[in-house]
């Protein structure tokens, strides 16, 4: 009785023993099986703990034969392995470029396109410009209120340049002279323009210039020649950038005066083929006839003509005009050069 109690005792042991090794080899697997992260390797030793207790079966209890029971066996606890510490892998930085590249293809939006840039010579050139001209501007207003100036008369030629201009109307009207170079001087004058049959009074450059105004709600522009080419008189002139004006009495030629002397008497010079010598004449007649002049003059500043009677075809006044010494046409009419005999003489300086 007593043999077959131990014989039971040794098959329950080896029951219990049989059925804790496969969940003791589950329990390895888990082990090598865990994640490598290091958050989950932490917790793998518990939970494998956790789930080899859950997974243990309580021995199932055998009923016991009658009579004396035998003592019940130990249970032995299973075995729960260690579990293994698995290195984490250290984790490594990104490797560091060492160069950075110089351009990269990105796309910029089009509204963050950066705008054309002028290059910066033509910048530096531009703002050079403008400060020049800013500086001369400032210059010549500044010189401008420091020239006083005074009524006066001038002579400027129809073709008179802009250079002689500046220096004829600095001569006729500023006063302060010294230290004042007639070409910084910039004048403006007051004159009639035209457009047609229409004209407009402004002020503008002495070198000529245009103005507008509206005619009949028309815009209209008006041309105002050169001081130079307009004709003569009197006209206001003031230094660009002023309101100080002065009168200028502006003539193409200076009015010239010639006295003459009165029953003069003179023999015509021949040549020495008999014919008149006209040259002579002519000098003869000026040294004779002119007491004086202004301005002073000579015979080939002046013009001499006398009033001569056609060959033919006159009656009255009709065929009778002022012609060359020489004689010639005039009208379609021929006439003779001068002879001996009482004429009227004429000496005309630039037409007057």
């Amino acid at each position: 009785m007593h043999g077959w109690k131990r014989a039971l005792a040794g098959m329950m042991a080896s029951l219990l023993i049989l059925q804790c090794a496969p969940y003791a080899t589950l329990a390895d697997e888990l082990d090598t099986t865990a994640p490598t992260a290091q958050s989950e390797s932490t917790e793998t030793p518990d939970l494998a703990a956790e789930q080899t207790d859950a997974a243990v079966p309580e021995p199932a209890e055998t009923p016991a034969p009658t009579g004396t029971p035998a003592p019940a066996p130990e249970q032995s606890e299973p075995v729960v392995p260690e579990s293994t510490e698995i290195p984490v892998p250290t984790a490594t930085p990104a490797p560091v470029p060492s160069e950075v590249p110089a351009e990269t293809d990105t796309a910029v939006p089009e509204e963050q396109q950066p705008t054309a840039t002028p290059a910066v010579g033509e910048s530096t050139d531009s703002a050079a410009q403008d400060s020049a001209s800013s500086t001369e501007q400032a210059g010549a207003a500044t010189l401008s209120e420091t020239v006083e100036l005074q009524n006066g008369k001038a002579i400027i030629p129809a073709n008179a340049d802009e250079t002689t201009v500046k220096q004829l109307l600095f001569d006729a009207l500023v006063v302060n002279k010294d230290g004042i170079d007639p070409q910084e001087l910039n004048w403006e004058y007051y004159c009639t323009g035209k457009n047609g049959p229409l004209t407009n009074d402004a002020w503008g450059s002495v070198d000529g210039f245009t103005s507008e105004k509206k005619v009949v709600f028309v815009p209209t522009t008006f041309t105002h020649p050169a001081l130079a080419s307009n004709v003569d008189g009197d006209y206001q002139v003031r230094l660009a950038g002023t309101d100080g004006k002065v009168t200028l009495t502006k003539a193409q030629k200076e009015a010239s005066a010639l006295t003459l002397n009165e029953n003069v008497s003179l023999a015509l010079p021949y040549n020495e083929d008999g014919t008149i010598n006209f040259d002579t004449l002519r000098q003869n007649l000026f040294t004779s006839l002119v007491a004086s002049s202004t301005p002073e003059l000579t015979v080939e500043d002046v013009e001499i003509t006398y009033y001569g009677e056609a060959t033919s075809g006159s009656l009255g006044d009709l065929g009778h005009a002022w012609v060359p010494l020489e004689g010639g046409s005039s009208g379609g009419l021929k006439y003779p050069a001068i002879s001996t005999g009482s004429h009227n003489i004429k000496i005309s300086y630039n037409g007057n």
